[in-house]
């Protein structure tokens, strides 16, 4: 017998397509990983300089596709922020 939130979860399984689903854990191991380069001195530069084109990537999607309403302007604002911390981060570098 299959229980209410069985099916609430079942349907939040179906909610990404397939491409769609290993463009996000691709999306966030880049993340994790220039977010690891920032913390390593000799690599700096290049984890900065990921983290402004991911959040340059990340803005632009949500103001072609996603939009800005509900759960989807925390994550905009934290992607701003990201990338005003990366390009100061930079310009104290330089």
């Amino acid at each position: 017998m299959i229980t209410q939130s069985q099916k609430k979860y079942s349907k939040k399984i179906h909610l990404f397509e397939l491409p769609e689903y290993y463009g996000r854990i691709g999306t966030g191991i880049l993340e994790l990983l220039f977010g690891i380069f920032i913390l390593i001195p000799q690599t700096i530069i290049i984890g900065a300089i990921g983290i402004i084109i991911l959040m340059i990537e990340a803005i632009i999607s949500h103001v072609v596709k996603l939009g800005f309403k509900g759960k989807n302007l925390p994550l905009a604002i934290s992607a701003i922020i990201a990338l005003g911390c990366s390009i100061a981060l930079l310009t104290l570098i330089y």
